[in-house]
């Protein structure tokens, strides 16, 4: 809706090296990639973190120079999966509310502000964080 052209592509723990190769060659064609993800942090259960051949694909996307975001809505600890992201934006969760507040931040429609509640080492510490505001409005201290 906001005049950009968006395609989208969904991988899984069953995503083949051939379809993150077919994804990497589209990637690499767009001006941008903007990443979400999902792990659900669930305390002394599984994982928090993003792994194995996503983690190492969202890297290999940052690493070549490609400007990439990358959107957790769940998980705070994926940004160490790929530390060369430079652009890493927390929504705190998967529901649709969340996905269109991330959109609209994004395109600078709403401000972005916030502050980690926890540490990221050895990327970022508690408390580090950003506010800039929406597009068009002046900042204000």
């Amino acid at each position: 809706r906001a005049g950009h052209t968006v395609e989208r592509e969904r991988t899984g723990t069953g995503t083949s090296a051939a379809e993150f190769a077919r994804i990497r060659r589209r990637a690499d064609a767009a001006d941008l990639v903007v990443v979400s993800a999902y792990v659900t942090p669930r305390e002394y259960r599984g994982s928090v973190e993003a792994g194995g051949a996503f983690a190492t694909f969202v890297e290999s996307l940052a690493a070549s120079g490609k400007p990439t975001v990358v959107v957790s809505f769940g998980s705070p600890y994926l940004l160490r999966a790929f530390p060369s992201v430079g652009t890493y934006l927390l929504a705190w969760g998967p529901a649709e509310v969340s996905q269109a507040a991330a959109a609209d931040a994004l395109l600078g429609r709403a401000p972005i502000g916030g502050r980690l509640p926890v540490s990221l080492p050895p990327l970022h510490a508690r408390g580090a964080g950003v506010t800039r505001p929406a597009a068009g409005a002046v900042a204000s201290n």
